[in-house]
């Protein structure tokens, strides 16, 4: 296959439905791509972010802890604003956490925080980092019983305040809805799993969705972008987007703790813009 062809397989395989065999293939199809094709720095990135990302679905610590060290290398030598692209996702950081190496990721984290500029250019990726870092507050249920795997706080709190940070200095980024429910639902699970006073934050997260649910129909476009591409982890999301996904992500956040009220009522002024199927599930449950 031509390198374009090959690229439009793994694109084609990538946005299949989430199963071990499709992990398995686009490592395979990603070591095709690499050792058959001269890729350049935004190529070699992808490659690396989707082989990370398949061995974080498959809970394959170890092997994820190689590929995040080949990539966090790499990324040395590009310019700065890159430097996210390796610690931006949510289940890759999980998995990590998981498996023990925590402490790796930690390490650089903080220090593309505390070191990189925030910019227009990387303002996404860096606040979906931020939001990635914020921790796992309820373990599956095969890890409950390892008493090491006790949430960190610490890196919580300060991912939290990052994302604040990021709200208080882009108050008219076209993603500024999103960013803020987002913020909203992460500092409302760090509040329940620290049991203190939730009233406001609710109050606060309510009245973000109610602005959410006044711009649900403005905009509907959403350019694709392959999964773990720069322009998709940096890229501005539609106003359904931003809305669909926030207001979700926030009534998963409600059934998980237990709100069922809450979140059986916003469930149903949700429903006639579409579920997930985890959120069905949750909700089921209450």
């Amino acid at each position: 296959m031509t390198k374009l062809e090959l690229k439009e397989v793994i694109v084609s395989t990538i946005r299949k439905e989430n199963s071990k065999e499709r992990h398995l293939k686009i490592i395979e199809l990603m070591d095709e791509f690499e050792s058959k094709h001269f890729l350049d720095p935004m190529e070699q990135c992808w490659v690396y972010w989707n082989k990370q990302d398949a061995y974080a679905l498959l809970r394959d610590y170890d092997s994820e802890l190689e590929v995040f060290n080949t990539f966090t290398e790499y990324v040395k030598e590009l310019d700065e604003i890159y430097w996210w692209w390796p610690i931006n996702d949510g289940t890759q950081r999980n998995t990590m956490y998981l498996g023990g190496y925590n402490e790796v990721w930690k390490e650089w984290y903080y220090h593309v925080s505390e070191n990189v500029e925030l910019s227009e250019d990387s303002v996404t990726i860096a606040f979906e980092t931020h939001r990635a870092n914020v921790a796992l507050f309820h373990l599956p249920k095969e890890y409950e019983h390892i008493e090491s795997l006790i949430p960190d706080v610490e890196i919580s709190k300060y991912a939290l305040n990052k994302m604040k940070e990021i709200i208080k200095i882009y108050p008219t980024h076209k993603n500024i809805l999103f960013f803020r429910i987002t913020y909203l639902t992460m500092k409302f699970r760090l509040l329940c799993y620290l049991e203190e006073d939730l009233k406001q934050v609710i109050e606060e997260s309510l009245s973000v969705v109610n602005l959410l649910f006044d711009v649900i129909g403005e905009e509907k476009k959403w350019k694709y972008y392959p999964l773990g591409s720069w322009e998709q982890l940096n890229s501005v999301r539609s106003l359904e987007d931003q809305a669909c996904i926030g207001i979700r992500n926030f009534n998963c956040a409600l059934a998980i703790n237990g709100f069922a009220d809450e979140a059986n009522a916003l469930y149903e002024r949700i429903k006639p813009y579409g579920t997930t199927a985890y959120l069905d599930n949750l909700m089921s449950l209450l």
